[in-house]
């Protein structure tokens, strides 16, 4: 039986060159994957009160078709689970695959 499970499949959302938000917080989250499929640059960050919005300037860059971002608790810790926004140079789509503790486990 997986410990963890796809959290409703594949999912599709478009970006801006305005700053906006790409995933919930969700505790449940244990890793995600973002999939640039457009023409723009995309820069993601995790929401924080201390943080700016994401731009050029600040952020992480994903590559124009097909460049990724992936995101696991190992390796990254809680920012896993909070919110993240996005802003991209020139309009775009995000594939987004994100893995949650599968709720069907028992202790």
């Amino acid at each position: 039986m997986p410990l963890t499970t796809p959290l409703h499949g594949v999912v599709t959302t478009a970006v801006g060159v305005a700053p906006g938000h790409i995933l919930r917080q969700d505790a449940g989250r244990v890793g995600f994957l973002l999939v640039n499929l457009g023409g723009g640059v995309l820069y993601c960050i995790p929401k924080f009160p201390t943080l700016a919005p994401p731009s050029s300037a600040q952020g992480i860059r994903v590559e124009a078709n097909g460049g990724n971002l992936s995101v696991n608790w190992e390796d990254d810790g809680e920012m896993v689970a909070v919110e993240w926004q996005a802003v991209a140079t020139a309009p775009t789509t995000l594939l987004i695959l994100p893995v949650q503790i599968d709720q069907g486990r028992t202790a």
